[in-house]
């Protein structure tokens, strides 16, 4: 009998020893456990703060980037202001739109003091035309129209009434007028007005 009571003592005492192990173990497991579940609330919280982080310097990012879109936009607007010597290219084009001898060219001659435009230049409609048709010139320039001779008599008509030369054949003749202003000079020669011939001087 004393025997069999060791026996079960034993197994008692071994089995408290294993349960005391167990309650340990979860213990020291629970805490572990505590740890990382601590770690990964920390790393989320982390990684969230990064994240907001990035998206409130992508955001800014955005937003000055589209602050420079606008700006940019802004200035396109303004470029397609036209300036002033779009605007006079565009109202010389459209006087000479039907003149024969203007092929969209404007002479720069802003560096000379003297011009010198023929009268009766060759066109598709034959000697009817003034070349070069518009001038692009500084004011205080002189400009000498000189006659050809070909396609009867011509004459040099501003349509404002500033110059006005004598009707004339003759080859060689000559008439001239000096700029001193700047201005946009639209002129025909009127009694081949119907054919386009036209001239434009650009003073600026």
């Amino acid at each position: 009998m004393r025997g069999t009571s060791a026996y079960a003592s034993r197994r008692r005492y071994l089995g408290s020893l294993a349960t005391a192990f167990s309650l340990l173990a979860g213990c020291m497991g629970g805490d572990n456990g505590g740890d990382t579940e601590s770690g990964r609330i920390a790393m989320t919280r982390t990684t969230a703060s990064a994240d907001d982080e990035t998206a409130t310097e992508e955001m800014a990012g955005d937003d000055t980037s589209q602050s420079l879109t606008n700006q940019t936009s802004d200035t396109g607007r303004r470029s397609d202001v036209p300036s002033s010597s779009e605007t006079a290219g565009g109202a010389v084009s459209e006087w000479l739109s039907d003149a024969p001898g203007y092929d969209g060219t404007v002479v720069d001659a802003t560096d000379r003091k003297r011009v010198t435009v023929s009268v009766g230049a060759a066109s598709p409609n034959g000697p009817y035309a003034f070349a070069p048709a518009a001038v692009n010139i500084s004011t205080g320039t002189t400009v000498v129209w000189e006659w050809t001779g070909e396609g009867g008599s011509h004459n040099v008509v501003a349509e404002s009434g500033a110059f006005e030369s004598d009707l004339v054949a003759e080859d060689g003749y000559t008439f001239e007028h000096a700029f001193d202003s700047a201005n946009i000079y639209r002129y025909v020669c009127k009694p081949h007005e119907s054919l386009g011939m036209k001239g434009a001087i650009i003073g600026e």
